[in-house]
C-alpha cells in the first residue's frame, strides 16, 4: 500500500505518464505478492516464529462499538470530523506540493544535466544507487513526484526513477517507522530486504521493457 493508491496512480499519470504509472501500478502488485510469499517461506519453515512486538497495554479503549457506523453524514460529529480531516490533509499535501516543485524549479535551473545524466542515466551502478539515495532523501509519495520529474527532465533513465520511487516509499522514514513500532528486529530486517531487493527488480525489469522496445 506504500507503492500505490488510486489518487497516487491519477498524480502520477498525470506528472510521469500514464505508461510510468501503469508500470509502476504492476510493480507495485508483483513485489506484494514476492513479499508475501517470501514471508510465508520463512514462516512456514520456522525461520520467523514471533513476528509481532509486545502491544502497548490499553490500546484499544474501552466500550468501543465493534460495527462501524458508516453514515457519516448523518452524524454531526463524523461531519465534523470529516471536514477537519480534510482541511488538515488538504494543508499536508499543498505544503509538501509547495516544497516539491520549489525543489523541482531550483534542480531544472541550476542542477547541470550531464550530473544527472552520469549518476543516474543508464551506467550500470545507478538503479542500485537510486534504491540507497530513496532512503535518506525520500520526504513522501506526493513531494516526490515533482522531484523525480525534474530530475528525469535532466536525464534520469525513467528505470532508475522507478527503483527510486519504489526504494524510497517503503523504507522511507515514515514508513520504515511504523513498521519498526510493530514487528520485531527479524522481521524488520526481512522487511527492508525485500523492498530493496524488490525495488532493484522492478528497476532492471523496467530497464530491459526499455531497452526492448
Amino acid at each position: 500500500s506504500p507503492l500505490m493508491d488510486p489518487e497516487m496512480f491519477g498524480m502520477i499519470a498525470a506528472s510521469l505518464g500514464m505508461e510510468f504509472a501503469i508500470v509502476k501500478t504492476v510493480a507495485a502488485v508483483c513485489i506484494g505478492v514476492f513479499g508475501g510469499i517470501v514471508t510465508h517461506f520463512v514462516v512456514s519453515r520456522g525461520i520467523i516464529t514471533d513476528t509481532l512486538k509486545a502491544a502497548p497495554a490499553g490500546c484499544c479503549a474501552p466500550g468501543m462499538n465493534s460495527r462501524p457506523d458508516w453514515n457519516v453524514f448523518g452524524n454531526a460529529a463524523a461531519r465534523s470530523a470529516f471536514v477537519n480531516g480534510a482541511a488538515s490533509n488538504g494543508w499536508f499535501l499543498l505544503r509538501w506540493m509547495t516544497i516539491a516543485f520549489l525543489l523541482e524549479s531550483l534542480m531544472v535551473a541550476y542542477l547541470p544535466a550531464d550530473k544527472v545524466v552520469d549518476l543516474l542515466g543508464n551506467n550500470a551502478g545507478a538503479i542500485p544507487l537510486a534504491v540507497l539515495l530513496g532512503v535518506p532523501s525520500y520526504l513522501n509519495s506526493y513531494a516526490a513526484i515533482p522531484l523525480v520529474r525534474g530530475l528525469m527532465d535532466l536525464g534520469m533513465n525513467p528505470a532508475v526513477a522507478l527503483a527510486f520511487l519504489i526504494g524510497g516509499a517503503v523504507t522511507s522514514i515514515p514508513a520504515a517507522t511504523a513498521v519498526w513500532a510493530l514487528v520485531r528486529p527479524r522481521v524488520f530486517a526481512l522487511y527492508l530486504g525485500m523492498a530493496f531487493f524488490g525495488a532493484l527488480g522492478a528497476g532492471y525489469a523496467y530497464s530491459a521493457f526499455l531497452a526492448l522496445r
